[in-house]
């Protein structure tokens, strides 16, 4: 599902009902902060300048959800669906 495609406030009562949010690192991620406290965020992650690497951890963090990274070797490269399992399943037993 493409969020953008959907109005503001359609965005805000998605997110509010979501416990999982699942992307690659961009603008959408940050639809977390109207997720309940304690969701799970997993950020699929190519490689990054060092001044915006962390802003989706640091979103998490601030907003109460627990945070993990997949990492990508380039933007447009793919990621194994079992490393997004693995990585889901890593913050729930944290």
């Amino acid at each position: 599902m493409e969020a953008a495609e959907l109005s503001p406030s359609a965005q805000v009562q998605l997110f509010s009902q979501a416990r999982v949010l699942i992307g690659q690192h961009g603008a959408g991620l940050a639809n977390m902060v109207w997720m309940p406290p304690g969701s799970q965020v997993v950020e699929i992650k190519p490689p990054l300048d060092s001044a915006v690497d962390t802003i989706f951890e640091h979103l998490a963090a601030e907003v109460g959800h627990k945070y993990v990274a997949v990492n990508q070797d380039d933007q447009h490269s793919s990621v194994a669906s079992q490393s997004v399992a693995d990585a889901l399943q890593s913050s729930t037993e944290t």
